[in-house]
């Protein structure tokens, strides 16, 4: 029998790809700068180049056209981290929908029980005091669910609730007969009981 291996899923949509293809055709100017313009490169690359030559001249920047073709690289990657971050997020939310849906409809519970040991923090929560508020701050998330567990936990505010079970006559009948003959725990045993 084989041994169970989980699929890497891809995290891809149209925006994700453009910008990989972005990606690609920064590098390949970067790499046709850095050669002296004699690199064999795809076309779109050289395109690329061109254009952000023109926009490195109108712009008059004081750094070199290879840094500044680094940095629009830079820029493509955080947007690149941005979007996956966000399909993500949605694949999560349609996913959780679907075993929402399909539990509802009779399926099975498994899926929703982590197997990893390792769940990690949350990127965003709710401020406590105010949930309209995202806290986003790793050491102010990590802080506000050390908070919300503390608060939840907590035992001292223990309100002072009526409890009306407490005088039914069948719990009063119970009271009486224990007040009478009492219940002793643990009950001592001699040589002779045994």
């Amino acid at each position: 029998m084989k041994p169970y291996v989980k699929r890497a899923e891809v995290i891809t949509n149209g925006k994700i790809k453009g910008i990989l293809t972005d990606l690609k055709h920064v590098g390949g100017a970067i790499h046709f700068e850095k050669s002296g313009c004699i690199a064999r490169v795809s076309l779109k690359a050289r395109d690329l180049h061109m254009r952000a030559l023109g926009d490195f001249a109108r712009e008059a920047s004081d750094i070199p056209f290879v840094q500044y073709l680094t940095r629009k690289h830079k820029r493509l990657y955080k947007l690149l981290f941005t979007e996956r971050s966000k399909e993500i997020i949605l694949q999560a939310h349609i996913g959780d929908r679907q075993r929402i849906a399909a539990t509802l409809k009779s399926g099975s519970t498994r899926k929703f029980v982590h197997l990893s040991d390792f769940i990690p923090f949350p990127l965003a929560i709710n401020n406590l005091d105010d949930p309209e508020r995202l806290v986003c701050d790793p050491e102010e998330v990590k802080s506000t669910t050390r908070d919300y567990f503390t608060r939840l936990y907590n035992h001292s505010r223990v309100p002072d609730l009526p409890k009306p079970w407490l005088s039914m006559p069948s719990v009063k009948e119970i009271k009486d007969r224990l007040a009478d003959d009492p219940f002793i725990w643990p009950v001592q045993a001699s040589l002779s009981d045994f």
